[in-house]
C-alpha cells in the first residue's frame, strides 16, 4: 500500500542530497567533501513492471558508487523489498550499491529488519547473503540532529526527544532557522517539520506545539505552512491515486497471465485477488505466478 510519508521524505532529500548521504553514513569521509552539485540523482524506476524504490544517487569520488535510500513508516516486507531493489539497481547501473533503510517511527520496526538477508538450502548451506544499513530515527541522539545539517533538522521532533521537551526543541530549531534560512525557505522548512511531526503526533497537537513554541498563530509564515501543507497533501493524494492504479493494473495482469498458465480462476480465487489493496502483495504475486502450478499454490504463499 502507498506510504504517505514517501512523498515528504523524497522532497526533503531532494533539497540537499549531500546532507542526507552524510546522515546515512554513506562513505562519510568522501561525502563530507561533496556538495549537492557533486551528487547525481538517478532514475528510480527499476523495471518495466511497476518496481520503483525511493532514492538512488551516484557518487563519483573517490570511486563510482551508488547510494540507495529507502524510507519506511510501516516496515512491511522490508528485507525482501530492499534486496530486490538492491539487485535491480546493481543490474541497471552496474556499479557498487549501498542500501540504507530509514525507519521513521518505532511502529515500523520489526524483528526481521536486522540489516542482513540470508537464504539457506535444505542441507543448511547458505546460498544468499546480503547486507543493508538500518537507521532508526528515534534512536539518533537529539544533539546530533540539532547541530547537524539543517536539511536534517525537521527530523528533530521525531528523534530521541522526550515529548515533554518538544517545545524547547522547537525553539532551538527556530533559532537556527532564523539565522540560516531566507523567509521563503523558512516557510518550506516549517511546512516539512509540521508534516514530519505526523509520524509521532496527531495533526492538532503538531499545530498547537508549533503555535506555542514559535508563536506563528497569525503570522504569514504560519499561513504559508497551511497552504503548502495542503499542496503537499494534494501531491500525496495524486501519488495514492497512482499507487491504486498500479495495484489494479497488476491485478489484471495476474488474472490474465494466471488464466493462460493455470486455467480460469474460481469465483472465490478471483474475488480474493481482486480484493488486494497492498502494492507489495500484488507485486509478489506477479513475481511468482510463473513459478507455481496452481492458483492455490500462488495464494498460499502470498505475503
Amino acid at each position: 500500500m502507498f506510504k504517505p510519508f514517501d512523498v515528504l521524505m523524497k522532497s526533503l532529500v531532494e533539497e540537499s542530497p549531500a546532507a542526507w548521504l552524510r546522515f546515512a553514513g554513506a562513505n562519510a569521509t568522501a561525502a563530507e567533501l561533496l556538495d549537492d552539485i557533486d551528487i547525481v540523482a538517478l532514475d528510480t524506476d527499476l523495471a518495466t513492471v511497476t518496481t520503483s524504490c525511493d532514492k538512488v544517487f551516484r557518487i563519483t569520488f573517490p570511486f563510482p558508487k551508488l547510494i540507495h535510500l529507502e524510507f519506511e513508516s510501516e516496515g512491511k516486507n522490508v528485507p525482501k523489498r530492499v534486496h530486490r531493489y538492491h539487485v535491480l539497481i546493481d543490474y541497471k547501473y552496474d556499479l557498487p550499491v549501498q542500501s540504507v533503510v530509514f525507519l521513521l517511527r518505532k511502529e515500523a520496526d520489526r524483528p526481521d529488519i536486522t540489516g542482513v538477508v540470508e537464504r539457506f538450502r535444505e542441507d543448511g548451506s547458505r546460498y544468499l547473503y546480503f547486507e543493508y544499513d538500518v537507521i532508526r530515527i528515534w534512536q539518533i541522539p537529539l544533539e546530533e540532529i540539532l547541530t547537524g545539517d539543517i536539511a536534517i533538522l525537521p527530523l528533530a521532533p521525531v528523534s530521541s526527544v522526550p515529548k515533554s521537551q518538544i517545545k524547547q526543541v522547537l525553539r532551538r530549531m527556530e533559532e537556527r532557522v532564523r539565522e540560516e534560512l531566507s523567509p521563503e525557505d523558512q516557510s518550506l522548512f516549517w511546512t516539512n517539520t509540521f508534516l514530519v511531526m505526523g509520524l509521532r503526533y496527531d495533526q492538532d497537537l503538531s499545530r498547537k506545539l508549533l503555535e506555542g513554541a514559535i508563536g506563528m498563530t497569525n503570522s504569514t509564515t504560519y499561513m504559508s505552512i497551511i497552504e503548502e501543507g495542503k499542496e503537499i497533501g494534494r501531491e500525496i493524494g495524486i501519488e495514492i491515486g497512482k499507487a491504486e492504479g498500479e495495484v489494479r493494473g497488476l491485478i489484471s495482469a495476474v488474472l490474465r497471465i494466471g488464466e493462460k498458465r493455470l486455467g480460469a480462476p474460481s469465483r472465490e480465487i478471483k474475488a480474493q485477488i481482486e480484493s488486494i489493496i497492498s502494492l507489495e502483495k500484488i507485486q509478489d504475486l506477479t513475481d511468482r505466478i510463473i513459478f507455481v502450478d496452481t492458483w492455490a499454490e500462488l495464494l498460499s504463499k502470498a505475503n
